[in-house]
């Protein structure tokens, strides 16, 4: 196929897994959407915790989108 296949095959494929992640992204959205301010106010001191904790902000956003996959408890 070439450089340039291969280059433009790379590129669909990272254009498809942000496509993917944009979509739990917006199913995350819908979830919080629908939680009272104090719900809200709770989740951002727990997510505050876990940072302090040592938690990063990465490994925060993938727990979060494993939630996704498989609902559960976010903590």
């Amino acid at each position: 196929m070439g450089l340039f296949g291969n280059l433009f095959d790379s590129e669909k494929r990272h254009f498809h897994q942000a496509e993917v992640l944009a979509d739990k992204v917006l199913k995350l959205e819908e979830t919080y959407a629908q939680k009272s301010d104090d719900d809200l106010r709770e989740v951002t001191r727990q997510l505050q915790e876990k940072i302090q904790a040592g938690t990063s902000l990465k490994m925060y956003c993938l727990m979060l989108l494993r939630m996704l996959v498989k609902p559960q408890s976010v903590f």
